[in-house]
């Protein structure tokens, strides 16, 4: 790969996290990065190029994107790199809509090689993608989490809840992540908790500023408050972590958090494979 131009596409923050941390780790060179959306912040390039992806993939040989639900950059691309027959690898940063993340529209963008960050995920793309070579790749990004979340307190009472933004509304009139909040502050009692529990909100990354903050006002009974600091900083802070099914809930299993999934009952089945996550609809 080090002799070939390399050109990388991203824009969503998960795949943007893997690929960051692998290549930094594993020297890969890449020649051109476009980025948008969360990718620009983790990227941080001074430089992004921003002509035409036309005019880039003429002089690329392997193109890396990842599989971004909020923006079709990688998709066309990977559809141009086909007919130009540039090999194409894409990353999956999670368990979920494998190959809805190639079909847009009725095209399939199907890649070379599939990159995805450990095992449970590679058996699942090995079983959708019979015909396409599947790679296990180290999560460096997940790594360089655990390493700076600190031990549990036990002495703490915070939660933690890690918002995730939805396409979705369920059948109702509200946002499906405001649903699952609701859901979960209703059947708070549940969890058996602390009656002076503190609960911080974590935005996801792609979440316009702003978004949520009617929450803070929202419990007259808890103190709740925005975590603006960098996830391992969030995590570190607190006991408990709470979400639906992004994957910031995974490293905070890894991190030996207790997990919950605020997922209501009308809603979907939570995607993340891990038994260790406790259900509160379940509860």
């Amino acid at each position: 790969m080090n002799n070939s131009l390399t050109t990388l596409i991203c824009n969503d923050a998960g795949a943007s996290n893997q690929l960051y941390h692998y290549i930094k780790n594993e020297n890969l060179r890449v020649d051109n990065f476009i980025l948008s959306g969360p990718a620009k912040k983790i990227f941080n390039k001074k430089k992004i190029l921003l002509d035409d992806i036309v005019q880039i993939l003429e002089r690329t040989n392997i193109l890396i994107t990842g599989t971004s639900w909020q923006s079709n950059v990688e998709h066309e691309a990977r559809m141009l790199a086909k007919e130009r027959k540039i090999y194409s690898i894409a990353a999956i940063d999670h368990w979920v809509n494998y190959k809805n993340r190639f079909f847009i529209e009725g095209k399939s963008s199907l890649p070379d090689e599939i990159w995805v960050f450990d095992e449970l995920a590679y058996k699942k793309a090995c079983k959708e993608f019979k015909e396409i070579k599947i790679s296990k790749k180290h999560s460096h990004y997940l790594d360089h989490s655990l390493v700076k979340i600190k031990e549990t307190d036990f002495s703490s009472k915070k939660l933690l809840y890690v918002l995730e933004p939805y396409r979705n509304n369920w059948g109702k009139e509200e946002l499906g992540e405001f649903q699952a909040f609701k859901y979960f502050l209703n059947n708070i009692n549940k969890l058996e908790l602390p009656e002076d529990l503190e609960i911080l909100i974590k935005p996801h990354p792609s979440d316009q500023k702003g978004k949520y903050q009617s929450f803070l006002n929202i419990s007259s009974k808890y103190k709740i408050q925005i975590c603006n600091n960098d996830l391992d900083r969030c995590i570190s802070e607190c006991r408990w972590v709470v979400g639906c099914e992004t994957y910031a809930m995974y490293v905070a299993l890894k991190a030996n958090r207790t997990v919950y999934c605020s997922l209501p009952p009308w809603g979907p089945n939570c995607s993340l494979p891990h038994k260790e996550i406790v259900h509160i609809k379940s509860l």
